[in-house]
């Protein structure tokens, strides 16, 4: 296959691929259109009054009543012509006055059908009406009136025998059975038709509106940085309020490897950074930068790091509570505030398992069988260890001087291969400049389906003016499939006790950022 022949098939399967995630994401809004259209045609269907019809053959002719093998080139001409006169004035003025009739003759002739074969002289004619007594009496008339006008103008006289005009009633009116209106199946089949596509303009409008990241196309232009990690979205398992989430390990595997990837694109590619400061941000609230901090921190030491993680969000701070760790006690606001050693408040965190974690790490056979036979130790050769935030200071942008910074980072640099760091958002705090100004790697956290294009670039803005420009992005909640457990190239499951990953929820239900 040629290379354009190979453009051409990507550029199709890109589009389908575009067109078709459009229509997943508002495919509700479709649904919701055909079920309304549908609805709406079967409500008006169920309060119209029904319609029937009456109908009657009359046959014109010439002479003895049919037309002379001579005169077969006229047939078509003369039924018309005569179709014209059937549908005249003086007719329907006559009908209504035998009828007494409320109508005009205009509204009258506007339910009469008359149609005719071209290759023969018999008129079709039909009446609609509401009442059924009404249609067969209204036909039956204008049968009478109209053969008797036809004899009286065009019939039989001195001087025009056998070129006389006859028109015959052959078939009487008669009512034909059932109804011609309302149709409920054909209008709730074109109110379908119209809903699908009423439904999908308004699904592809609503999306080329929606600025929200969409994919990491978007992300990565809206951010003006690299993607180097793609975290898949959890499946929704359902929760009461004021109770976590919980869901087997067995099923996320994807999570899994997106977080490898993620640790793998750290150490290893060339946009990556193999820093010791990692400092994890967010443009706003609720784009999982604390589970991002928790989770790469735990696959970090899993990998047989010495990693510590610093809760320094100190407005929402969640980070602890994501580790299983409890919240009370000295920790980074005590430190900063010269009321304690930083060795002092640099606790211990058990691995693998985190009762409280957003996203558990990645397990392997041999730490799984590790945790399944008791020992929770530290894996091969890691340890994870955390600070707390402490206290929460009334005004903690004025916690975080410049100075005092840079000594904590410097010392942490000294304690651990990696220190990553859990902050404030971006745009709602300036708690977290100095912390990014000294990080090695600044990672941005964005939401597939939640951050929008004026934050994710009010946020890039922000760090352009802080001169932080060597900035990574990871996109979170993604629907796409960019792991490996989406392709189905898994590892084998151990077969030892389940693990369970337990998303934290607040009293009132809402899932912890």
């Amino acid at each position: 296959m040629s290379k354009p022949e190979q453009e051409r098939l990507s550029s199709r399967s890109a589009f389908a691929a575009h067109y078709g995630a459009v229509l997943k994401r508002q495919g509700w809004l479709i649904v919701v259109i055909v079920v309304c259209a549908v609805s709406g045609a079967v409500a008006i269907t169920a309060v119209q009054t029904s319609v029937y019809q009456a109908s009657m053959k009359i046959v014109v002719g010439q002479g003895n009543g049919f037309f002379q093998p001579q005169f077969g080139s006229s047939v078509q001409p003369f039924t018309q012509t005569m179709t014209s006169l059937l549908e005249s004035d003086i007719v329907a003025r006559r009908v209504i006055q035998s009828q007494r009739l409320p109508l005009t003759p205009k509204g009258l002739l506007s339910e009469l059908r008359v149609g005719s074969n071209p290759e023969s002289s018999v008129l079709d004619v039909s009446y609609d009406s509401t009442d059924k007594k009404i249609a067969v009496g209204v036909l039956d008339a204008i049968g009478r009136i109209f053969t008797g006008l036809v004899k009286q103008r065009f019939g039989s006289q001195p001087g025009n025998a056998g070129t006389h005009i006859t028109a015959t009633v052959f078939d009487p009116a008669h009512l034909e059975p059932g109804t011609v209106a309302p149709h409920p199946a054909r209008n709730a089949v074109l109110a379908a038709i119209l809903g699908l596509l009423l439904g999908a303009t308004a699904a592809f409008v609503r999306d080329s509106l929606d600025e929200r990241v969409r994919s990491r196309k978007d992300a990565e232009a809206w951010m003006n940085a690299p993607v180097v990690g793609v975290i898949p979205q959890l499946p929704s398992t359902g929760r009461r309020p004021g109770h976590a989430r919980r869901q087997h390990l067995a099923g996320n595997h994807a999570m899994l490897e997106a977080l490898y990837m993620l640790r793998a694109n750290l150490e290893f590619s060339e946009v990556g950074a193999a820093g010791q400061v990692i400092v994890v941000a967010s443009a706003v609230p609720n784009e999982g930068k604390s589970t991002l901090a928790a989770s790469l921190s735990a696959v970090l030491a899993l990998s047989g790091k010495d990693v510590i993680c610093v809760d320094a969000d100190l407005r929402r701070p969640k980070l602890a509570e994501y580790l299983g760790q409890p919240q009370a006690g000295k920790g980074l606001v005590e430190v900063l505030a010269d009321n304690a050693k930083l060795a002092d408040v640099v606790a211990n965190v058990t691995l693998p398992y985190y009762p409280r974690s957003g996203m558990l790490p990645a397990i392997g056979a041999t730490v799984a069988a590790r945790w399944a036979s008791g020992n929770t130790g530290s894996a091969e050769g890691g340890q994870l260890r955390i600070v707390r935030h402490g206290s929460i200071p009334a005004k903690p942008a004025d916690i975080f001087q410049s100075g005092t910074v840079e000594k904590i980072v410097h010392d942490l640099r000294g304690m651990a291969d990696h220190v990553v760091f859990d902050t404030s958002p971006i745009l709602l705090a300036a708690d977290a400049f100095p912390l990014i100004r000294s990080a090695d790697t600044l990672l941005v956290t964005v939401r597939e389906g939640v951050t929008k294009r004026e934050a994710a670039e009010s946020a890039a803005a922000t760090l352009d003016s802080l001169g932080v420009r060597d900035r990574l992005v990871v996109l979170n909640g993604s629907s796409t499939r960019e792991s490996y457990g989406y392709y189905g190239y898994e590892r084998p499951q151990p077969q030892s006790r389940p693990f369970r990953i337990v998303e934290s929820t607040n009293a009132e239900g809402e899932t912890l950022p």
